[in-house]
């Protein structure tokens, strides 16, 4: 499966006299190449597809463990239903229905929790590397965590570098609007997730 690098992105930001806060203004703006995994990235917060993340109701999740949201995706295909989850994981409802709700957001279960063709991508990837791609690919559709993936590659993948308060400003943009000690929480994940990206890629 074909990696992403640094050629992906097609805006000039190997300018060295622009700062990353001039890149991260334009982030909206940047627009993506197809590699052959199934569907062309979006071209901008306009795009239908982005259009979907930001309206279908999903809360931002508070799910710090991608292999967590795995194991949701993996139940509901072999037939689990969400008020199954507690007993699964083995801990409280509103926790499991987090990883539910994660699983939602990026696309891999439906608006109904019904498994994606994303989802289905996802269970029968055939190594570390492919599921490391696909999670990448997912999160790439939400301008969000685009952003905060481009953040991560400005800092040379090294998630220590990235200064809370950066993120604390990405979470407060997020469609359904959070604020307050939300916020934190929230961001938790982001970083979480984006050192996961960091150690698999």
């Amino acid at each position: 499966m074909t990696r992403f690098n640094n050629d992906d992105f097609r805006a000039a930001d190997d300018d060295a006299n622009e700062s990353e806060s001039e890149m991260l203004d334009r982030t909206p703006e940047l627009s993506w190449v197809d590699h052959g995994l199934g569907y062309n990235f979006p071209e901008s917060a306009e795009d239908p597809v982005v259009r979907r993340w930001q309206s279908n109701g999903v809360p931002f999740p508070q799910a710090d463990r991608i292999d967590r949201i795995f194991t949701v995706v993996e139940s509901v295909l072999r037939g689990a239903r969400k008020e199954h989850l507690p007993e699964i994981f083995g801990f409280s409802k509103r926790q499991a229905f987090y990883y539910f709700d994660a699983a939602r957001y990026l696309n891999f279960l439906d608006e109904q929790g019904h498994i994606t063709k994303h989802g289905i991508r996802l269970v029968n990837a055939s190594s570390p590397q492919s599921i490391c791609n696909i999670v990448e690919e997912a999160m790439f559709h939400c301008p969000l965590l685009r952003t905060a993936l481009l953040l991560l590659r400005l800092k040379r993948y090294d998630v220590d570098l990235i200064h809370p308060a950066e993120l604390e400003r990405l979470v407060a943009s997020a469609e359904p609007p959070i604020s307050g000690s939300t916020i934190l929480r929230r961001v938790q994940t982001v970083r979480c997730w984006l050192r996961w990206i960091a150690e698999n890629r």
